[in-house]
């Protein structure tokens, strides 16, 4: 089975107080709700899968319209980690959060958000566990908020690396505008390079002329 990187339980238990403080009443009403509206209960929920996110540099379009093709020069760690919330067996939302030091009451959570991309998360998440990805394969999540792409960068441990399954991406978000892109679509990396740089205009970036 695929695996991800690991937190601290001190981290994480961190990372849950935090969330469960913005969960407190407030004139009665709660502050974080489920996605049908309804008040979210005190029990039930919890921190469960947590990704390392990775995002790209500054000049990743251009250095792929160039000719980059090895995504692996182009992201890097955003410092920044993805959480799935769950109440009970539901996927509810999802926050992220980053370390402002080093221990673990520095992490500090900065948004939490419900929304049914949380949902998406969770049925990639079960994808994967079906695919029976060998346990030397590490998943990354890399995220572009501002495109609307979300998708888990499979890298493979193994010496020599897996060719079945190093650098290959599965798509868990993604915009209209990127034709080559499905939910759950898994492809090359280079596959997914190539399709970031030939989307219709209006993304937000684009490769140099």
């Amino acid at each position: 089975m695929a695996v991800t990187k690991t937190l601290p339980t001190d981290v994480l238990n961190s990372i849950a107080k935090q969330i469960g403080e913005r969960m407190q009443p407030i004139d009665g009403n709660r502050q974080f709700r489920s996605l049908d509206g309804q008040p979210l209960a005190d029990h039930g929920w919890s921190v469960a899968e947590s990704f390392e996110v990775w995002k790209f540099i500054p000049d990743a379009l251009e250095e792929i319209a160039d000719g980059t093709n090895d995504i692996t020069r182009l992201v890097r760690r955003a410092g920044v980690w993805h959480h799935q919330l769950r109440q009970e067996d539901k996927a509810i939302g999802f926050a992220r959060s980053k370390p402002l030091g080093p221990d673990p009451a520095s992490w500090s959570v900065r948004d939490i958000f419900v929304s049914d991309l949380a949902q998406a998360f969770d049925r990639a998440i079960v994808h994967v566990d079906h695919q029976h990805v060998p346990d030397n394969v590490e998943v990354r999540l890399i995220s572009m908020p501002r495109q609307q792409v979300e998708a888990f960068w499979f890298v493979s441990e193994a010496s020599p690396p897996d060719p079945n399954w190093n650098n290959q991406v599965l798509i868990v978000r993604t915009p209209k505008q990127i034709h080559e892109f499905a939910f759950l679509k898994q492809m090359k990396s280079e596959e997914f390079l190539a399709a970031l740089v030939t989307k219709e205009p209006g993304m937000g970036i684009r490769p140099k002329p």
